[in-house]
């Protein structure tokens, strides 16, 4: 898993549609329900529930956006460290 596939996740999940998730990121609407159903299976469990043409986080979702957003903000502080540490 990279933190691109992370960032997207938490996007889909703030955005509740996988429509305006596709719009915001930037790919194609089929790519993101692939995407997320693969990941998923492979990890072993189920990210969203789907409630008409909207989607809502399943158990296994919540629990790993809030470990998602944690994650992103680590990385972001790890690339400003690194690029602070390049300017010296």
């Amino acid at each position: 898993m990279d933190l691109r596939w992370v960032a997207h996740f938490v996007a889909i999940a703030e955005a509740g549609t996988m429509a305006l998730a596709a719009r915001r990121l930037h790919v194609s609407q089929p790519a993101c329900p692939a995407r997320f159903a693969t990941r998923g299976r492979f990890l072993g469990v189920q990210l969203f529930d789907r409630i008409g043409r909207r989607i809502a986080l399943a158990a296994d979702g919540r629990e790993m956006l809030a470990r998602s957003r944690r994650l992103l903000r680590r990385g972001r502080i790890a690339s400003r460290a690194r690029s602070g540490a390049r300017r010296r």
